[in-house]
């Protein structure tokens, strides 16, 4: 998640953009069933007995109006990527306003 205003958040934006690039080479190879060489996994980090995390990711609950795939409701978001303090944040899915209430 990359809060825009804090320090160094166009840096944090330029990390993002290389990590998202690495991945879209990735799922291109996936797709052309190019998958990672012996050699590339010998330099991948290991995992041991790894345990799947239902929210590994920062996302916001809240309630949701206007939303074009779901009717108004509680509603749980995708990933957070941009969050700004002007009452605005960006999902990997979608752009969301946002207004607080006491």
């Amino acid at each position: 998640m990359i809060k825009i205003g804090d320090k160094d958040w166009i840096g944090q934006i330029d990390i993002e953009l290389f990590r998202l690039q690495e991945l879209l080479v990735d799922l291109e190879r996936a797709k052309n069933f190019d998958f990672p060489s012996y050699r590339e996994l010998s330099t991948a980090p290991l995992i041991v007995n790894p345990t799947p995390l239902p929210f590994a990711l920062p996302s916001f609950v809240g309630l949701v109006i206007g939303h074009p795939r779901h009717s108004t409701g509680v509603l749980q978001t995708s990933p957070i990527e941009l969050v700004s303090a002007d009452g605005w944040f960006r999902s990997s899915n979608r752009l969301y306003r946002v207004e607080r209430h006491q």
